[in-house]
């Protein structure tokens, strides 16, 4: 069941629209070639960082 279905507030971040999305993600050609960019990766990894910072915060 979805998260949001279930009345949750939800985020989805993702690296491109839905029609220009990775078809490859989770499969066995998902790998790192001379096409992906690590400049992006970081970016992702500074957005969970952000999220992993926002959601350890003690709220009163």
């Amino acid at each position: 069941a979805s998260w949001y279905r279930q009345g949750f507030d939800t985020v989805f971040p993702f690296e491109s629209t839905a029609n220009d999305r990775n078809r490859k993600i989770h499969t066995a050609k998902d790998v790192i070639n001379d096409s992906s960019s690590f400049e992006h990766s970081l970016m992702f990894s500074k957005l969970a960082l952000a999220f992993a910072m926002e959601l350890s915060t003690k709220e009163d």
